[in-house]
C-alpha cells in the first residue's frame, strides 16, 4: 500500500483513496481515483512491478532460448539463467542468476538522455551498492552487464571501466518516449512492488 502511495503522490494525484478492504487472509487493496483523465497511464504505473537488477553476461546475444541452452549442452549450470532483451532481434542472453546490484540498492532514478539523445533513465546507488557495483565492474572489465528489468533486459552494454555510483537504463531498439522514461524514473524511485498486480479496475 505504502509503495502504491508514493507513487501516486508523485503524480499529484487529488482526493484519492487507498485502503485494505475484504476479510482477513484474503485482503485485497482498494485504489479509487474519482474523474482521473489519465486513468490508463496510472493504471499501469500501479501495476508495475518494477523490479530492477544488475546481471553479469555469461553469454550470448542468442537468437532464441533454444539456442542459448544449447551451446551449454541442453542444460545450464545452476547458477545462470535464460533472459529476453528489448534489443533489437529479440535476443536472449545467459546471465547470473544472482544480480550483482539490485533496486533495493538505488539511491535516485531521473529521466535523462542516453549517448543518441534518446530518452532514458538515470539511476544513482547507495553507497553500499556503489561500492559492490565498483568491485563487480572493476572485476570483469571486458565482460557485458545486462540492465534487466521485470526479468526483461533493458540493454547489456559492455564494461570497458570501473563504475561506482551511477548507471543508465536505455528502452532497447524501441527506446523510450519521454512519459514511458518519466514514469519508469518515479516507479523506480517509489519503490519496486513485492508482486505484481493482477487486476486493477479504476
Amino acid at each position: 500500500m505504502q509503495t502504491i502511495r508514493n507513487r501516486l503522490d508523485k503524480l499529484d494525484v487529488s482526493e484519492m483513496t487507498i485502503q485494505r478492504h475484504g476479510s482477513r487472509g484474503d485482503y485485497e487493496i482498494l485504489i479509487q481515483i474519482p474523474g482521473s483523465a489519465e486513468a490508463t497511464r496510472i493504471k499501469s504505473i500501479i501495476q508495475a512491478t518494477a523490479i530492477l537488477e544488475l546481471k553479469l553476461v555469461d553469454s550470448g546475444p542468442y537468437a532464441s532460448d533454444q539456442t542459448a541452452r544449447q551451446n551449454y549442452g541442453g542444460s545450464l549450470p545452476g547458477a545462470l539463467e535464460v533472459l529476453p532483451s528489448s534489443e533489437s532481434g529479440h535476443t536472449h542472453y545467459v546471465v547470473q542468476r544472482v544480480a550483482s546490484v539490485s533496486g533495493r540498492d538505488l539511491k535516485n532514478a531521473y529521466a535523462s538522455r542516453d549517448e543518441n539523445g534518446r530518452p532514458a533513465v538515470t539511476f544513482n546507488l547507495s553507497a553500499d551498492g556503489a561500492k559492490r557495483f565498483g568491485y563487480v565492474t572493476e572485476t570483469n572489465i571486458g565482460k557485458r552487464l545486462a540492465i534487466v528489468l521485470d526479468g526483461r533486459i533493458q540493454s547489456a552494454p559492455q564494461i570497458y571501466t570501473r563504475i561506482t555510483d551511477s548507471g543508465i537504463i536505455q528502452g532497447g531498439s524501441a527506446g523510450f518516449s519521454s512519459q514511458q522514461a518519466q514514469d519508469l524514473a518515479l516507479i523506480l524511485r517509489s519503490g519496486a512492488l513485492p508482486a505484481s498486480i493482477e487486476r486493477s479496475d479504476l
